[in-house]
């Protein structure tokens, strides 16, 4: 991430997750914002253990790089993400 987006901050976060979704073939996403608040949407047709997995994999990454804590909402085709700055 450092070295591709030259920083570990959110915005360097948001665009390797994005390159990371879209080869690594996670799912179909999106990222909204709004002020502070980011809203983000992954949706595959994997089911709900997929769902689960990513949930745990981006809200570990998001901790462990940013160190916020986001919220989530998962059903069996779908991951949403909730993060405020």
């Amino acid at each position: 991430m450092q070295f591709w987006f030259k920083g570990k901050g959110l915005d360097a976060f948001l665009e390797s997750f994005t390159l990371y979704s879209k080869y690594a073939g996670i799912g179909q996403g999106e990222i909204e914002q709004r002020g502070d608040k980011y809203f983000g949407a992954i949706h595959h047709d994997l089911g709900r253990c997929w769902s689960v997995y990513l949930q745990n994999f981006i809200q570990e990454s998001i901790r462990n790089v940013l160190g916020f804590n986001p919220t989530f909402e998962i059903s069996d085709d779908s991951v949403t993400i909730h993060l405020r700055t």
